[in-house]
Formats: C-alpha cells, structure tokens, sequence
C-alpha cells in the first residue's frame, strides 16, 4: 500500500504542486464538482442547478462562484481589494435541497484561490458561501438542487461545489 502512495506522490510531483493538492484533497474526502462552466449574472432571484452527477455531502459544504480567472501566480491576501472590487459589495447565499427533502442553507463567505482552476485551467479567484463547522449536512446526504443567489447584479465565470470531511484540514 505505501508503494502505491509513494507513487502516486511521485506522479503528482511530475504533473505540479497543485495537482499534488487536488490528489491529496481528493485522498482525504474531498469532492469538487462543475455545476457551470459559462459566464453569467447571478441576481437576486437566483440560479438553480439540478444535479447531473451525485452531489454527497462529506459534511461541510461550499458553493462557490468564480469570479476570475487568470488571477496570477499567488493566492492574494484575504479579502483583498481586488477580491473586493469583483464583489461590487454582493452578499452571496445558497440554498440545497436533498433527494430527501431536507433544506440546507449556506451563507458563511469566503474567498479561494486555485492555482488550477475548476472551471478553467488557470489559477482562478472565487467567492464561496458554506454551511461551516457548526452546521455540518450529514456525510452521505445527496443532494438534488443547488441554487446561489446575489443580492445585487454579480459576473461570475462559473459555479462549483466542493464537500468536505467536517473540521476539516488545510482548505485549498
């Protein structure tokens, strides 16, 4: 077994740090999925997606949209001022409905940065909104439909959803 963790190591060492990362995350639990690929703008009625692949929940839940791609080699500072700028002061908020009729809602706000883009292939900067350590949706919850709303007019690139054993680890 550690041969095979060496290896897969070694590998992702040849494809990048990041890749390194995204295989790490993946090992440890971690789900990402492109809910969006296409630019849009997200209002205050929302944007609702039905699930196309499994949605499941590892405990913590994010929603996040991008707000830019080729945004440069490094994570810039939280809350940065070009993070800043792209909100244009939008309050992001999700709501999920599971296949068994539970309602979730996620509002803590976040900012991320991706040195391989989710729905791009460049480093990326997004604005995500979770459910947080304290609000934990049960691991294994599927989940049916996403919808993220703005409270005023927002460009995003993109949406993905990310899932995430509870409390847990380095977020990436």
């Amino acid at each position: 077994m550690w041969r095979l963790i060496v290896v897969g190591v070694a590998l992702a060492f040849s494809a990048g740090c990041d890749r390194l990362n995204d295989l790490t995350m993946r090992m440890a639990g971690w789900e990402t999925i492109v809910l969006e690929s296409h630019p849009f703008e997200l209002r205050a009625q929302g944007r609702q997606f039905l699930s196309q692949a499994a949605l499941t929940s590892r405990g913590e839940v994010s929603v996040c949209v991008v707000l830019k791609t080729d945004a440069g080699e490094q994570p810039p500072p939280f809350r940065s001022a070009e993070f800043e700028a792209l909100m244009k002061g939008a309050v992001l908020t999700a709501t999920l409905e599971s296949e068994a009729g539970r309602v979730y809602s996620l509002g803590l706000p976040s900012q991320a940065w991706k040195l391989n883009g989710v729905v791009s292939d460049g480093p990326e900067l997004a604005a995500c909104v979770s459910n947080g350590d304290e609000a934990s949706i049960p691991a294994g919850e599927v989940i049916r439909t996403v919808q993220i709303r703005s409270d005023r007019p927002l460009t995003v690139l993109g949406v993905y959803w990310q899932s995430e054993p509870p409390s847990g680890g380095a977020k990436g």
